[in-house]
């Protein structure tokens, strides 16, 4: 039987993928969307989590920009830490 996943875990998993090198960032700007719709977060909030602009994050989201693997950690130990 397949377990739906949260936002949370799913992002994490592709956040763990793209930081391995195991796969490639297309999904991530949904993926970050959802993350931050599921915990009520504007794009400043969120932006301010990992340390960059709202502008940034729109662009993520929209598939214009990408993440280093310095955001992708952060972004991770967000998730670890369940913030």
């Amino acid at each position: 039987m397949n377990e739906i996943q949260s936002p949370a875990d799913h992002l994490f998993d592709v956040l763990q993928s793209i930081r391995d090198g195991d796969m490639a960032e297309k999904n991530l700007g949904n993926l970050l969307r959802r993350y931050r719709n599921a915990n009520s977060w504007t794009q400043t909030e969120l932006g301010a989590r990992i340390q960059c602009s709202a502008a940034f994050i729109c662009d993520v989201e929209n598939g214009n920009r990408t993440l280093s693997i310095q955001k992708v950690n952060t972004l991770l130990e967000l998730l670890r830490n369940g913030i």
